[in-house]
């Protein structure tokens, strides 16, 4: 058998399309498809047309035609494995993007409740947060009300305390004024006291220097009289 006789049978086995038809020849055999029948007949008809055909080529030429058919049959097939192997794999895909769309969805229905879960949380805590607000305005509204209030109560209180205070004020103006009066006719008397202390210590020393001058003088006349006595009995 030459290499080309073996890559062909080699090919023929492999190659489902060459089982299914030795296992046709099989079921042909088995059933008797060999006898004189219509389609036996045809079948013999087509057998001399190959063998007339098979006559106009010479054995070389068919070899290499066949030899190409089955090699064009063997892509065929090739082809067709390809396709169930590619329409496995889109069924594959379809089934996994029917997953991924079932996921999709789920996972959208999860979001669309999870924002809905918190769109519903944020308006609660606006509601409360404006509730406290509306309780803070009112308690601010309540503080400046307690005061003004406290200061109307400071400004009458000090309306209270401003008169007594004025009347204090005016009482002690009038006070230091009586002390100030009170004391400039302390100081006058005072001053008349000194002046006429001052009078009375004058005319003493006066009065004892006049003493003295006159004591004085009475001395110096005794002195005199008797000096004169003493002369006048000296010159006796």
């Amino acid at each position: 058998m030459c290499a080309d006789d073996r890559i062909m049978a080699k090919a023929q086995m492999n190659q489902s399309w060459y089982d299914t038809h030795m296992k046709m020849k099989r079921n042909r055999n088995e059933i008797g498809i060999d006898k004189q029948t219509p389609i036996a007949t045809d079948d013999e008809n087509d057998t001399d047309d190959i063998t007339r055909l098979m006559g106009m080529f010479d054995v070389p030429d068919l070899r290499d035609r066949l030899f190409a058919s089955q090699q064009e049959l063997c892509a065929y097939h090739t082809m067709l494995d390809e396709m169930e192997e590619l329409k496995a794999a889109n069924k594959q895909l379809e089934c996994e993007a029917a997953e991924l769309l079932k996921e999709r969805s789920s996972h959208k229905q999860t979001l669309k409740k999870d924002a809905y879960n918190a769109v519903e949380r944020l308006e609660n805590e606006i509601v409360g947060l404006k509730m406290e607000l509306a309780q803070s305005r009112e308690k601010e509204n309540s503080h400046v009300a307690r005061m003004r209030s406290v200061l109307n109560k400071m400004k009458s209180l000090e309306e209270e305390v401003k008169a007594p205070r004025e009347r204090a004020d005016i009482q002690q103006i009038t006070n230091k004024r009586i002390r100030a009066s009170t004391g400039g006719l302390f100081q006058i008397c005072c001053e008349n006291d000194t002046q006429a202390a001052e009078k009375s210590s004058f005319l003493s020393s006066f009065n004892r220097g006049t003493v003295r001058v006159i004591r004085q003088r009475l001395d110096d006349e005794r002195i005199h009289a008797k000096r004169s006595h003493s002369f006048t009995a000296m010159s006796a």
